[in-house]
């Protein structure tokens, strides 16, 4: 993924625009290649500029940060075009995949050229969306899927790697002290002011606490659904980059962060709003 925002700090900084036009390009080329439906594949061969992979998968990974980057650089350095690239691509995502079952807003995979199903999977990595969909606009949406990882957050000790949600089984029960509910937690707090939000994040808090955390720190679980939960022997980097300051920014009200104009990457680096 094409750091949009970064090298689009880097032309501001330099004054040379070339980092910015790279980076929009590249943006670009991916949006060039959506189908009539809107829907953009997953995999692209660099060299034919095809899709090797036509499933739309969002907003799982690999493509979750793609979204992001568009709604963040439309935000962040008023592009306009941009902006309008995540609310035709975002519309199309809510048109032909999101469906409720079980009484829960679910994002099913599908063939980005005739919409067909192809999978009902939901990864961790997934969960930052609701922040984004209210971000950019779709709050009941945001709210509906937000509610749909609060609910698998209250019946696991603590979230799963990945799930199918079409026969409800546990793809992968790993955790790997992913930070994307926490952060859909902080955006929508940010946007609404909401104290739900606040709660919950301390109840995914209190989770890890519980059953992650080891002497010096904390550490991935290799099985969420083993009792007692099976710990692994790792804590990633992103963990310090990104779970402790959404944390943070929440209940501390942090003095050197301003939160009315305050925004952060998807890696949680602080790219506007910082207070001297």
């Amino acid at each position: 993924m094409v750091r949009r925002l970064e090298f689009g700090m880097l032309s501001q900084l330099t004054g040379r625009q070339k980092y910015w036009d790279a980076a929009k390009r590249a943006m670009r080329a991916v949006f060039d290649r959506r189908s009539a439906l809107g829907l953009l594949g997953t995999s692209l061969n660099i060299e034919t500029g095809r899709w090797t992979d036509t499933t739309s998968c969002a907003p799982n990974p690999p493509v979750d940060s793609y979204y992001e980057y568009l709604w963040a650089g439309a935000e962040l350095f008023g592009d306009g075009e941009l902006g309008d690239w995540y609310r035709l691509l975002t519309g199309s995502v809510l048109r032909y995949q999101l469906e409720h079952r079980g009484g829960y807003a679910w994002y099913k995979q599908v063939d980005y050229a005739t919409g067909r199903t192809t999978g009902r999977g939901a990864s961790e990595l997934g969960s930052f969306y609701p922040g984004l969909l209210g971000k950019g606009g779709d709050m009941d949406a945001a709210v509906d899927y937000y509610n749909t990882w609060t609910m698998i957050l209250d019946n696991n000790p603590v979230v799963p790697e990945a799930i199918d949600y079409g026969d409800a089984t546990v793809r992968s029960a790993r955790n790997d002290l992913r930070p994307e509910y926490v952060n859909s937690s902080f955006d929508l707090w940010m946007l609404t002011g909401d104290r739900q939000y606040k709660e919950t994040a301390y109840g995914y808090f209190a989770g890890l606490r519980e059953h992650l955390r080891v002497p010096g720190g904390y550490t991935v679980a290799e099985d969420v659904t083993a009792a007692p939960l099976r710990r692994g022997d790792l804590t990633p980097g992103y963990w310090f980059a990104e779970n402790p300051k959404y944390l943070y920014l929440m209940f501390a009200a942090a003095p050197r962060f301003d939160y009315r104009s305050g925004l952060l990457s998807t890696e949680g680096k602080l790219m506007r709003g910082a207070v001297r």
